[in-house]
């Protein structure tokens, strides 16, 4: 959502996604995401550290992650990330 400003498009984003539950994050993920990230820089490939906690955290929950955002589809190639995508 940083991407919007506060506004129209803001407020829309926000009330689609209040419907969904939101992960705790506890102690896994965030060890989980280290690993993740010196994974796929084993791989050659580099990913923000906030990628690999929202990845890390979809993983552990067994969740698919919804988005749009392609630096997930890297993550997903080497690890056991689901997306979840729309046509």
């Amino acid at each position: 959502m940083a991407r919007y400003k506060k506004g129209r498009r803001f407020c829309k984003v926000k009330k689609y996604l209040d419907v969904f539950p939101l992960l705790e994050i506890k102690r896994e993920p965030y060890i989980k995401a280290a690993e993740l990230k010196n994974h796929m820089s084993k791989k050659g490939i580099q990913i923000s550290t906030i990628d690999a906690l929202i990845a890390s955290a979809a993983i552990v929950n067994d969740c698919c992650l919804y988005t749009n955002d392609k630096d997930f589809d890297h993550i997903a190639k080497h690890s056991q990330l689901k997306l979840f995508r729309t046509q």
